[in-house]
Parts: C-alpha cells; structure tokens; sequence
C-alpha cells in the first residue's frame, strides 16, 4: 500500500487525511508502485499517539471500522533505536 496525504498534530491527537490510496491488487506480493491500483481514500483518521516505558515505545492508536475489523490494527507500537554518532578519528 501507498498512501499520500497531509496530517494535522493537535496534542497527542494526530488527524490523517489521505489525498491517494494506492494498493497492491494483483497475485504478486511485491509491485513497483506503477503497478499499484487506486482504491477510495480514507478521510480524517484521528489516531492517538502515546509514549510508553520511559518514552521507549511510541504507540499509535486507532478506532477500528466494524466493517474492517477483521484486518484492522488498533494499536501499533514502534520501539526508538538509540543510534551511536561516531565520529572519524
């Protein structure tokens, strides 16, 4: 999938709203994006943002739709890498 669009941060709320929709319809599981199709947009998606053990984990929260439910993802949480800076000696 490949989506474009533009976002509003308000707090911890964050406001999704999406311009294209790209998605994979075909039986190839990898598709340059010229393959892609169009498929409707999804509108203002608010989603929660919350920081988790000790501002480690930042996890994104989303209302799930009955009717998606079933390959919906309410929560994903992404785990921050802490990156050595080296310099040349």
């Amino acid at each position: 999938m490949y989506l474009t669009g533009n976002y509003i941060l308000e707090g911890n709320e964050l406001v999704l709203n999406e311009e294209s929709r790209l998605f994979n319809l075909g039986e190839d599981l990898y598709e340059d994006i010229d393959g892609l199709s169009e498929i409707d947009v999804v509108e203002n998606t608010t989603v929660s943002l919350a920081f988790k053990s000790s501002r480690q984990i930042l996890e994104i929260t989303k209302t799930c739709s009955p009717l998606l439910s079933s390959i919906c993802i309410p929560v994903t949480a992404y785990n921050r890498r802490e990156y050595a800076l080296f310099s040349p000696q």
